[in-house]
C-alpha cells in the first residue's frame, strides 16, 4: 500500500508540471483541428449620415463691431475665407482701420490669420469684436479715397533724383607711376536740354562704331603708349554713356577691340 500511495502522489506531482516541447517539435497532422476557430468580432453599426447645414458652404453675414469708437461693419463672407482675407475685406471700408492694425476676437478669443472662418463656431449673423493693436491710432473718421499714385505699387515708382548715388570708377593704374584721375559718373546729374534735331543727329554719330574706330586710331597715333591711348578712349566712351544704350556700347567695343574694365 505504501508503494501505491507513493506512485499516486508522484504521478499527481508530475501532472502539475507544464508540458515543454523542443524547438524542432512538429505535431502530427491528425492533432490539428479540422475547422479553424472563429473569433467573435463585434460589428459596429454604420455611422449616421449627417445632413449638411444650409449655408455651411454658402455666403453668410457677420457683423464686426468696435467698442471704441462705436462702429459696426456688416460683411458678407464665406466659411472658407481666411481671417486674413476678412481683415483685408474690412480694410476696404472707408472708416475701417488697416488690415495689419486689426485684431478680431470671438468670445474673448483672438482669431488667427491663417485659420478659416469655418474652423471657429461662427454662423450666419454672428458678431465679431474688433480691437486695434497697440501703437496704432484710429478714430473711425472716414478717410478719402486713395489717389492713383498712392495705389500704384512701390516697385513701379521711379526713384527721385536725390536718391540716386554718384558712382566713381576706379582708374587703371599707370605703369609709369603717374596718378591718373578717376572717372566720376554723376548718375544724379541732369543733362542739359538739347533740341530733338540736334539730339538725333548727335546720337546717330556717336552710336556709329565707325566714329569710334576713327577716334581709336587717332588716339593710338597721338599716344606712344598703348595703355595711354586705351585710357583716353575709355574716358571719351564713359563720357558718352548717357546717350548710348548697352547694345550700342557692346557694338562699339566689339568694333574697336577695347573691352574696358572687367570686359564691360
Amino acid at each position: 500500500m505504501e508503494e501505491a500511495t507513493f506512485v499516486k502522489s508522484h504521478v499527481a506531482a508530475l501532472s502539475g508540471l507544464p508540458t515543454t516541447y523542443p524547438n524542432t517539435f512538429e505535431p502530427e497532422p491528425e492533432d490539428f483541428g479540422r475547422k479553424l476557430p472563429v473569433i467573435p468580432i463585434e460589428i459596429l453599426a454604420p455611422p449616421e449620415r449627417k445632413i449638411a447645414q444650409t449655408g455651411a458652404t454658402g455666403q453668410i453675414s457677420v457683423t464686426i463691431k468696435s467698442l471704441k469708437p462705436a462702429l459696426a461693419f456688416p460683411l458678407d463672407v464665406l466659411p472658407t475665407d481666411s481671417i486674413a482675407s476678412i481683415k483685408e475685406q474690412l480694410a476696404k471700408h472707408p472708416r475701417a482701420p488697416p488690415a495689419d492694425a486689426q485684431r478680431l476676437l470671438l468670445k474673448g478669443k483672438a482669431l488667427a490669420d491663417n485659420k478659416l472662418l469655418q474652423e471657429y463656431d461662427i454662423g450666419d449673423g454672428a458678431t465679431i469684436n474688433l480691437l486695434i493693436k497697440p501703437g496704432v491710432e484710429w478714430t473711425g473718421v472716414e478717410r478719402p479715397m486713395a489717389s492713383l499714385s498712392e495705389k500704384s505699387p512701390s516697385h513701379l515708382r521711379l526713384p527721385s533724383q536725390d536718391n540716386i548715388p554718384s558712382v566713381v570708377l576706379s582708374p587703371i593704374p599707370d605703369p609709369e607711376g603717374r596718378a591718373p584721375s578717376p572717372h566720376a559718373l554723376a548718375l544724379d546729374a541732369i543733362p542739359p536740354p538739347i533740341s530733338s534735331s540736334v539730339r538725333q543727329s548727335y546720337h546717330q554719330t556717336i552710336a556709329n562704331p565707325a566714329f569710334w574706330d576713327k577716334m581709336h586710331s587717332f588716339l593710338s597715333s597721338e599716344f606712344t603708349n598703348k595703355e595711354d591711348a586705351d585710357n583716353a578712349f575709355e574716358s571719351f566712351l564713359i563720357a558718352s554713356k548717357e546717350q548710348l544704350t548697352a547694345g550700342e556700347i557692346a557694338k562699339i567695343r566689339d568694333s574697336t577691340g577695347n573691352l574696358g574694365m572687367a570686359g564691360t
